[in-house]
């Protein structure tokens, strides 16, 4: 089916929105934040979605306030590959070939046409090849920097349709959030083994997490306190678990003392419970 206007935009968000794995966008131009989430959702913030996005840095261009958005989402892979000049949007088994570039200035101001594969195999196999061969945009910037620009062309144009409405934000940001306690509280667990005394009390992996964070930065000795006004660490894999394991070892619990905290969460569940029931009422 062959999708143009106003068609064009619905389609590709409505599935952004509804995306489960994977987000691949090959796209030489990629235009102002705003934009750009009025036509993706919020779905590529999650820890969930495999984001992936190859532009042209060099012969394109990439918004700076889109770039430093997308680059604070851990999930989030930016490469460049020079000379790329193919639109491509992935999402998980379901693939738009268009002319469209990742702008609004594409999307609502010129005439755009895109069709939809039946089958993604050789779009996902060809996004591949010219993944591994892009190279990360943090690398490309470190050499020449001003290759992220603050652009935006297409003024000139008269809209022809609307970009759908972006109304989650604070809502995704949320949930973003979320993943990454969820991805801490995995790991922690797998390191730690757990303190066996919160868990014979009842407390939940999460409740744990979160005296273990409250030890860390409320407490007497605030360990965090020997990094307070330094600059944030950059840690791989095997310096957070030794981080977790030696705090771990520090964290203080007598059996019971913390038993207000199962108290307050059996009390806003049960409130909470209440006010669904009075709301379908």
């Amino acid at each position: 089916m062959i999708y143009t206007g106003q068609s064009l935009v619905d389609c590709l968000n409505d599935r952004m929105i509804n995306a489960k794995q994977r987000i691949w966008i090959a796209s030489p131009y990629v235009g102002s934040l705003k934009e750009v989430q009025q036509i993706l959702g919020g779905k590529w913030m999650r820890s969930s979605i495999e984001f992936k996005l190859l532009t042209d840095v060099d012969a394109g261009f990439v918004r700076k306030d889109t770039f430093d958005a997308l680059t604070t989402s851990p999930n989030t892979e930016i490469r460049t590959l020079l000379s790329l000049h193919a639109k491509i949007y992935i999402i998980d088994d379901w693939c738009l070939i268009t002319s469209a570039n990742l702008t609004g200035t594409a999307f609502c101001r010129r005439y755009e046409v895109g069709n939809v594969l039946n089958d993604v195999s050789e779009a996902v196999q060809l996004f591949d090849e010219w993944w591994q061969m892009g190279t990360p945009v943090t690398a490309v910037l470190s050499r020449t920097p001003k290759s992220i620009l603050d652009y935006q062309d297409g003024k000139q144009f008269n809209k022809k349709c609307k970009l759908p409405r972006y109304k989650t934000i604070s809502s995704d940001k949320f949930l973003q959030k979320c993943d990454k306690f969820v991805s801490f509280a995995l790991l922690y667990e797998k390191v730690t083994g757990r303190n066996q005394q919160m868990v014979k009390d009842g407390f939940s992996i999460y409740q744990e997490v979160d005296y273990f964070f409250n030890f860390l930065y409320h407490e007497n000795s605030r360990p965090s306190n020997e990094y307070k006004n330094k600059k944030a660490r950059s840690l791989d894999d095997k310096a957070k678990k030794r981080e977790i394991q030696k705090y771990f070892r520090q964290l203080p619990y007598h059996p019971h003392s913390e038993d207000w905290r199962l108290e307050r969460t059996e009390y806003i569940q049960k409130y909470w419970m209440q006010t669904i029931y009075l709301s379908l009422r």
